[in-house]
């Protein structure tokens, strides 16, 4: 039979009771307070436990009660995870990417709320990675000629390998996600 962790412990605990303080449940469970008040935050926040009293002060804590059982994700490795290993702009600004294909930077910052600066340098990355193809300006003609206009980039049709953004890694590449590949950055 395995041991149970001090979390499926609280949980338990929980579940035996009508309502609950975070210091009662982590004295009884033996877990740290902090680590307790921070589960019960994450089951409060997936709606498996419920504040009923209390204002969260020192002589007034808030006092908890189990709502839903079904909703609680207790224990190690029994619910699937999502792992974010990027930041959000990444995917965002690979989302637009594709959907673009033919697009300036300016183009991409309209599409993502991600910052100018965080879009060049995600596409410059992309770019050494060998994804991109940038097609710059021709410099020879004059500025009222080309006022407005930018070097703009192409996703090369073989890298759009799918939804999952590649992750920078730095002074080595770009790992492709979805094909479980390692692109250099070409020099």
């Amino acid at each position: 039979m395995s041991e149970l962790s001090k979390t499926q412990i609280a949980w338990s605990l929980m579940l035996d009771r009508d309502s609950f303080e975070v210091s009662e449940i982590a004295n009884d469970s033996t877990m740290p307070l902090e680590q307790c008040r921070t589960f019960i935050n994450k089951l409060v926040k997936q709606d498996a436990v419920a504040i009923i009293d209390g204002l969260g002060w020192y002589r007034r804590p808030y006092v908890y009660r189990v709502v839903d059982t079904s909703k609680a994700r207790v224990g190690k490795g029994n619910y699937n995870q999502t792992s974010n290993q990027l930041a959000p702009g990444q995917q965002t600004i690979w989302n637009a990417v594709r959907v673009h294909r033919h697009f300036t930077n300016l183009q991409i910052e309209l599409t993502t709320l991600a910052s100018i600066k965080s879009i060049n340098a995600y596409l410059r990355h992309l770019e050494k990675a060998g994804y991109l193809i940038r097609k710059k300006l021709d410099k020879t003609v004059s500025n009222s000629k080309r006022c407005g206009q930018r070097d703009y980039f192409r996703l090369k049709p073989a890298f759009d390998t799918g939804r999952k953004a590649p992750i920078f890694r730095r002074e080595v590449g770009m790992y492709d996600q979805n094909i479980n590949t390692l692109f250099e950055f070409k020099i």
